[in-house]
């Protein structure tokens, strides 16, 4: 049996790419003296750079980076651009980020643009004392939330910078500082590096001594090789992912904004073979797998709805036990948790149209379970053009589009859920297929939904023609609030590339 589905969802790769070049401190901009008063609105560039960024050798794309003043205040400015593959399919993304600080260190706004391919989102940030006011626009709609401002001491990107360069001058072996980034959330982010060795390299014709630094995050488990110049300037930053090497080059504009010939496959690659099929899959309701990581430990996985995990003989392996229908329990945390029912800016569950269709697909059906599964195949008929060119939509995008891949289906479920007050989430982790991209008994990386009813998660994979089936492994679950970001995401990042999986047993009703 052939099976088509869609899924692997471009979100996390996204947000991997970006980490890449968010980490790093802001480029070192040369000490410049405050203007004169007459000129202190006028805003200066001190510093502007850019990079090609390639991923397993062929380039993707470029990086842009640049630091302006006015004398009494800093703007850290990062904009890139991106072209990706997906199953063959070219999905180009844009992503560009202020950050705007005085000159001691205060933060003052933050404003992101996100443009994935559909509707571009922009984000703002105001600090104002101890709360971060977030807008947040996506075409004609806004919504506005608040956060506090993280209580621990933490650097803005120039306060990192400054900290980051008195290091290198010391000579010191490590440097460790907190700070915020922006597209990955509200929540703090450690990041540690540590020196490496130092040498001479030409740098734009020049023979130039550079240090280089292996940097690190509580963020991702996945390390950067960043090289700096003497004068203080980045000259490279290096991450070897699942989806290939990631680098960034410094290069001259018209090197870096050269078009991009031959388009970096994210999706064939990471596909995860198995020992032997699962024979009908669809029918299947309980699998028992052996996971195990190629590399490290194998992290923690959630014990959710269907899914119930087994310590294995070591630390790099355990059993995986998937039972559609006997769901696990919420814990009180989940249950007692508002932000299952709120509208985000991708799950938009008070949009006009999402209302509407709730209303459309629910009918006068009252029991929620019923009520769920009436909405999951809704969905699965609603999305008519299973799509991979659309990156990462939200819920109301693809209500109007009606096309997508796995993440679209998942996120416009989640949504309509909520909308009909069903607590809900996204689910994100692995699905098997029979074939895909000319490999067969593959797992695929994956989104679906899981909805809290009657005090236990229960899944729904909208993307299917059941309801769910137990050829799933679920690997990190989001409520995709506007605070959260890749760390929702990071037990993925540990499985992508890194994970072998035996099928033990499988079952039928």
């Amino acid at each position: 049996m052939k099976m088509t589905r869609n899924r692997g969802p471009l979100a996390w790769f996204v947000l991997a790419v970006s980490t890449l070049f968010l980490v790093a401190p802001a480029i070192a901009a040369q000490e410049a003296p405050p203007p004169p008063a007459a000129e202190v609105d006028a805003w200066r560039t001190v510093d502007d750079r850019w990079y090609l960024v390639s991923i397993g050798g062929e380039k993707a794309g470029w990086e842009h980076r640049q630091v302006e003043t006015n004398g009494q205040r800093y703007r850290t400015l990062s904009d890139s651009k991106l072209t990706l593959g997906r199953a063959g399919i070219p999905i180009t993304i844009r992503m560009s980020s202020t950050f705007v600080e005085t000159v001691d260190g205060t933060p003052r706004s933050v404003h992101m643009v996100q443009d994935m391919g559909v509707q571009v989102i922009t984000t703002r940030w105001t600090f104002e004392g101890d709360t971060i006011t977030i807008e947040t626009g996506q075409g004609d709609r806004t919504r506005t939330t608040t956060a506090p401002v993280p209580g621990e001491p933490w650097l803005t990107p120039m306060a990192a910078r400054d900290h980051f360069r008195a290091a290198r001058r010391r000579g010191d072996a490590t440097a460790t500082w907190r700070t915020l980034l922006p597209e990955h959330g509200t929540n703090l982010v450690t990041v540690e590096s540590t020196r490496l060795e130092a040498g001479d390299r030409i740098v734009e014709g020049a023979v130039v001594l550079v240090t280089t630094w292996r940097t690190t995050t509580d963020l991702m488990p996945i390390d950067s090789v960043e090289a700096w110049a003497d004068d203080g300037y980045l000259v490279s930053a290096v991450m070897d992912s699942p989806f290939g090497r990631f680098e960034s080059l410094l290069a001259e504009e018209s090197v870096a904004r050269a078009p991009v010939t031959s388009v970096p496959e994210m999706m064939i690659s990471l596909l995860v073979a198995t020992d032997r099929p699962i024979e009908r899959s669809l029918e299947a309701t309980t699998t028992t797998l052996r996971l195990r990581t190629s590399e490290g430990d194998l992290p923690a996985l959630p014990e959710a709805a269907s899914q119930r995990v087994e310590p294995g003989d070591d630390p790099a392996s355990a059993i995986l036990h998937v039972d559609v229908g006997a769901e696990q329990p919420a814990s009180a945390e989940e249950l007692a948790d508002p932000a299952y029912l709120a509208a985000s800016t991708m799950v938009d569950a008070e949009d006009a149209l999402i209302l509407a269709l709730c209303r459309r697909a629910v009918g006068d059906v009252k029991d929620p379970m019923a009520q769920a599964e009436a909405l999951r195949a809704f969905v699965h008929g609603f999305v008519t053009e299973k799509s991979y060119s659309t990156a990462f939509a939200s819920a109301s995008e693809t209500a109007r589009m009606r096309t997508g891949d796995c993440s679209e289906h998942g996120v416009l479920l989640c949504a309509l859920l909520r909308s009909q007050g069903i607590p809900a989430r996204v689910a994100t982790g692995l699905v098997y297929v029979d074939e895909f991209g000319g490999q067969e008994h593959v797992f695929g990386w994956h989104m679906w939904t899981q909805a809290l009813i009657d005090g236990r998660w229960v899944d729904f994979d909208a993307t299917l023609p059941v309801r769910y089936t137990a050829g799933h492994i679920l690997a990190a679950t989001s409520t995709l609030a506007e605070t959260s970001g890749l760390a929702d995401f990071a037990s993925m990042m540990q499985l992508m590339g890194n994970l072998e999986v035996e099928v033990l047993e499988v079952g039928y009703e």
